[in-house]
């Protein structure tokens, strides 16, 4: 036997334990790093896995509140703003052409709002905030002079209630589309801009008021020069030196011809288009008796001058063609402002026209002369009662007076004509409309759509 002593194995410390687990996290741990690796070399060879990034931050351009104040500012002045809808807690109306009912706003950029219903106007400040506005108190009081012949209308009671809370305190406003929204006490009032509670001539509008209106909607008030709107005749014929015979024969017939070459035309004069000098000569001559073999009065010359014509605001020197005839000893003369440079755009001789109105220097008001009832006579002179009716638009301001004659003895016809006298504005026998804004370029006209005729007292 050996030295006698028995062979034993010691058991591993605690702590050479721990450093073996240690150790195999890490081997672990770097296993897991080294395939991490490896996928994310194979991923970058095939296109792999995008590389996630954050987006630019972009800086967003917030418009001031001065900047959006100006931009409502810009939306509103300028512009009429007519009545459509009127609402009363639950219960709303809507506007139609012909209605009695009448409410308009315009504002102004002087930041005052000229605020107009039934035969009242008032002119108040606004203000904007934002995207909003305010209108201080309107002072109105609806007169009693009905701006056309219709009945009241399921708005009317609503609107003179709407009417009353502006005129109590201020008026709150915005913007909704293409509508203006108004906030006065319980009452909420929508406009539509420039009239566009439509005045349509392509649509049977049953008040002759707003059917005269309408055939003025789209009058250029803004072009330079003012259309021209005659009130006379746009072929000034001789007058006491016709000819006589077959030459006077021939004149009214029509057969004219050409005995003198045919100026150039120039494309304007006095910014007005102008007529060519053979269209000019057409007007003169029926094309039906180019070949007749009666007698012709000859054109022996032909000058592009400027002549007075008959317009809506009185006798204005025009460009006018100077047609001299062997025949006559005064020439005639026949305005040459072309088509495109005329309301209506037609070359009609003969122009119907309303009558005579006058407007005050200040274009502020204007005045017809007439009696509006007049007691019989006897015999072939009638009683008569009258309804005078307006409208202001954007376009056109319409004077409207319709007569209603009493019975007459048999045989005295049906031609009767009212008695018309006055002497100014504001006068026994005048009925004088004090415009809500200044008349401008508007035409003025009767219950037909015919212009009158503007004159100052």
């Amino acid at each position: 036997m050996s030295d006698g002593s028995t062979g034993s194995t010691t058991p591993p410390s605690t702590d050479n334990r721990r450093v073996q687990r240690h150790s195999a996290v890490l081997v672990i741990a770097l296993v897991v790093v080294l395939i991490a690796g490896v996928v994310t070399a194979l991923l970058s060879r095939v296109g792999g896995a995008p590389t996630i990034s954050s987006p630019p931050v972009q800086s967003i351009a917030v418009p001031s509140s001065s900047e959006v104040a100006n931009a409502l500012r810009a939306e509103l002045v300028g512009s009429y703003w007519s009545i459509a809808t009127v609402a009363e807690g639950s219960v709303s109306a809507s506007l139609s052409v012909g209605s009695t009912d009448y409410l308009d706003v315009r504002f102004e950029e002087d930041g005052t709002a000229q605020v107009t219903y039934a035969c009242s106007s008032s002119t108040v400040p606004w203000q904007t905030s934002n995207q909003a506005f305010t209108l201080d108190a309107v002072s109105l009081k609806g007169k009693a002079c009905p701006r056309t012949g219709g009945a009241p209308s399921a708005a009317t009671p609503h609107l003179a209630a709407a009417v009353k809370n502006m005129s109590a305190g201020q008026t709150a406003g915005h913007l909704d589309g293409r509508s203006l929204v108004l906030r006065a006490g319980g009452s909420v009032l929508v406009f539509a801009r420039d009239g566009t509670l439509p005045l349509s001539a392509d649509k049977p509008v049953g008040d002759p008021v707003e059917r005269a209106a309408a055939l003025w909607q789209h009058f250029p008030v803004d072009s330079r020069p003012r259309p021209v709107v005659l009130a006379s005749p746009a072929v000034n014929r001789p007058t006491n030196h016709l000819p006589r015979g077959r030459d006077e024969n021939a004149f009214v017939a029509g057969r004219v011809t050409l005995s003198v070459g045919v100026p150039s035309t120039p494309v304007g004069m006095d910014g007005y288009p102008v007529l060519s000098a053979r269209d000019a000569v057409a007007q003169l001559a029926d094309p039906s008796e180019s070949s007749s073999k009666d007698s012709f009065v000859h054109i022996t010359g032909l000058q592009l001058i400027r002549h007075p014509f008959g317009t809506d605001r009185g006798q204005i020197s025009l460009p006018t063609w100077k047609l001299v005839l062997a025949e006559t000893a005064e020439p005639v003369y026949v305005l040459a402002v072309a088509a495109s440079g005329r309301f209506p755009a037609t070359m009609t001789d003969d122009p119907s026209i309303g009558g005579t109105a006058y407007v005050t220097a200040d274009a502020r008001s204007l005045s017809l002369p007439f009696e509006p009832t007049h007691v019989s006579t006897g015999g072939c002179d009638p009683n008569y009662t009258s309804i005078f009716a307006s409208r202001e638009t954007p376009t056109a301001v319409v004077l409207a007076v319709t007569f209603h004659f009493g019975p007459t003895a048999a045989g005295c016809g049906d031609d009767f004509y009212a008695a018309f006298s006055g002497s100014g504005p504001d006068q026994p026998g005048v009925k004088t409309l004090h415009l809500a804004v200044p008349l401008g370029n508007r035409v003025v006209v009767d219950q037909s759509g015919n212009p009158y005729f503007l004159s100052t007292w």
